[in-house]
């Protein structure tokens, strides 16, 4: 039951229009209602004529009516309740506050449309831990929006004021986990209205306020799953984690990938492993519960193009970097090696040549050293091998004359398949382009020979000068001084205030079908600098 003012309140609707012509008798925060602290309560009122008074909050982000009205809610024991204004008839902004003040409120949660679990659209739902002692100010105004040239929602009426304790969810505890199956779900609900922490539960990456609900999923597969549960009102405010364990006191955390939004969680999942999810909000330091809304768990496995048996299939004769990633990939029995190096992350591309002549794919822009390899055949144990390279240089997008780029001769109505690793199983991320010709390469492709045609090593100086051949034209070179990382180069390569002592200089040429010279050229020479 509410105080005898709601129930005047109630009876103002049946006296007609002139009797609503006054505000209400609420309308200022000074004259705000108090209501019963026993719950469930509900009223039923009208915010017609209110008004906004100076110095009222209004919600940056929000379009308010400016017809607010005022309670104070005092709760008799510490509790988690749910704040509505489901079935008014205006669509409602509903804002909870801390504090006795109108210039000094702090806003708790605020809601302009329901994403609780008992609204319709129309109306406003708000979940929040309750302390026993502590007075509640809520404020209910109308919702203003309007989309472009339509005229503006008078933001008046009768509205359904109704408080209620919030009991927790199905799966609030992880015994009670909601199974998952399979290699994909969609948007599953995660609601966590209501959601406590029980005893010996891991604070989620941190930052979980103990308001979780869990999920368990066997791995079908060993692969890379993706977890997201970023589909509330604020994203910002879940929080999602990966266990493995037998009990909620010996949870062990998933290992994951990178550092990636707190409603986003990715890691390696191995075949028949049982994984528990948690769902939690972020924790408010001012009610001390964490925050609640529905952002829907997304699970998906990656790569999906993984295995020989289910590529990425390409379509178009050309096409310009497209990004891939081989992370979480596997190399799967009796898998090639491709490019001859045993690599361990690959994942698979098929194309159908549209004509006869040659085609140029390319790796580009990789962050790791990668392996590719075309093959023909259907089956994974009697593939064909047409061409490969290792891309010690990644070469660079857009089509044009970079180094490491795979050429072969093709087939119209031939399906070819194309297989990218990672060098003794690196990943990362890479695009991948392709361009084709109705010329045919010349056969057979082989990688050129290297030379060092000439040096000058400038001792007082510390400068040495090269000059690198190659036996084939058209070629391309990478360069590597000491211990440093492999570089594309010129045909004439100088470093300059180089150290005193031995150096090791190496180079490979690269010829125009992406081949490299697997027996780079090698210089050792000596700085002897003379003391200043």
């Amino acid at each position: 039951m509410l105080v005898a003012s709601a129930v005047a309140a109630i009876a103002l609707g049946s006296l007609g229009e002139t009797a609503l012509a006054a505000a209400p008798a609420n309308d200022d925060f000074s004259a705000r209602q108090v209501l019963n602290p026993t719950l469930p309560a509900s009223l039923t009122t009208s915010n017609v004529d209110a008004t906004l008074e100076p110095g009222e909050p209004t919600h940056p982000g929000f379009v308010p009516a400016g017809h607010s009205i005022w309670f104070e809610w005092e709760p008799a024991a510490t509790q988690l309740v749910t704040v509505d204004t489901c079935g008014s008839e205006p669509d409602t902004i509903l804002t909870v506050y801390a504090g006795s003040d109108l210039g000094s409120l702090v806003e708790l949660a605020s809601n302009r449309f329901g994403f609780g679990p008992n609204c319709e659209y129309r109306g406003s739902e708000i979940t929040f831990k309750a302390i026993a002692g502590t007075k509640y100010q809520l404020q209910v105004d109308g919702n203003a929006y309007h989309a472009t040239g339509t005229p503006a929602p008078s933001g008046e009426g009768e509205i359904n004021l109704r408080l209620q304790a919030q009991e927790p969810p199905s799966n609030d505890d992880l015994a009670d986990a909601t199974e998952l199956t399979g290699t994909s779900t969609m948007n599953i609900p995660a609601g966590n209205w209501g959601a406590t922490k029980e005893p010996g539960e891991p604070t989620h990456r941190g930052k979980g306020a103990g308001s979780s609900v869990w999920f368990k999923w066997t791995a079908p597969r060993t692969n890379g799953v993706f977890l997201q549960a970023c589909n509330g009102p604020i994203p910002s405010q879940t929080v999602i984690a990966a266990y493995t364990g037998s009990s909620v006191g010996s949870l062990s955390l998933a290992t994951a990938f990178d550092s990636e939004p707190d409603c986003r969680y990715s890691f390696t999942a191995t075949v028949g492993v049982t994984y528990w999810i948690a769902v939690d909000g972020m924790a408010s330091s001012l009610t001390g519960a964490g925050a609640m809304a529905d952002p829907g768990l997304s699970l998906s496995m990656f790569p999906g193009y993984d295995d020989f048996e289910s590529p990425h299939e390409f379509s178009h004769a050309n096409f310009l970097a497209i990004p891939f990633s081989n992370r979480a990939a596997t190399k799967q029995p009796g898998e090639p090696a491709h490019a001859g190096n045993p690599g361990g992350a690959s994942v698979w591309f098929s194309w159908t040549a549209p004509i006869t002549g040659s085609a140029r794919f390319s790796a580009c822009a990789a962050t790791f050293r990668t392996l590719t390899a075309v093959y023909v055949g259907s089956q994974l144990g009697a593939l064909q091998p047409i061409a490969s390279s290792d891309n010690v240089i990644s070469p660079g997008c857009w089509a044009g004359t970079q180094p490491a780029r795979l050429g072969f001769n093709i087939d119209a109505g031939v399906e070819y398949r194309i297989a990218v690793d990672g060098f003794r199983g690196a990943t990362g991320g890479f695009n991948v382009e392709m361009s084709t010709s109705s010329e045919r390469l010349p056969l057979p492709a082989v990688a050129p020979d290297t030379r060092i045609a000439r040096r000058n090593i400038r001792h007082r100086k510390g400068v040495a000068r090269f000059v690198l051949a190659a036996s084939e034209p058209g070629t391309s070179f990478i360069c590597r001084l000491d211990a440093r990382a492999w570089k594309a180069c010129g045909p004439v390569v100088r470093y300059r205030k180089l150290k005193p002592g031995k150096h090791v200089f190496r180079s490979k040429a690269i010829g125009e079908e992406g081949l490299i010279d697997a027996s780079p050229a090698v210089l050792r020479f000596w700085i002897r600098r003379a003391a200043s």
